[in-house]
């Protein structure tokens, strides 16, 4: 069986904290998962409430979602900004430091 793994190691981390959040990988695999194997769930079994892994790590199943619809990365991003606006707010009267 073909792995689609991609050797990430080769990338400084700098450039993996400098661009964050990088979706594409796994999006990447899922679309060569279903393309190679469209019978095949990439996400394997879900537990018996119907959750994936993928949601137990990202936290809500909107990723997952997201991904089976076809978005792009960018837009999956987009979808976080009202909310990570909301938590900045938020936060803000917390601070010890000025941003």
């Amino acid at each position: 069986m073909t792995c689609y793994g991609r050797d990430l190691r080769e990338i400084p981390v700098e450039d993996i904290l400098q661009k964050g959040i990088d979706l594409d990988y796994l999006i990447e695999a899922y679309r060569a998962i279903k393309e190679a194997f469209p019978e095949e769930c990439f996400w394997g079994i879900s537990d018996e409430n119907g959750i994936f892994w993928i949601d137990k790590l990202s936290g809500s199943d909107s990723i997952r979602k997201m991904i089976e619809e076809g978005k792009t990365a960018e837009e999956i991003k987009a979808s976080w900004q009202e909310e990570i606006g909301l938590f900045l707010k938020q936060r803000k009267p917390y601070l010890l430091y000025e941003e």
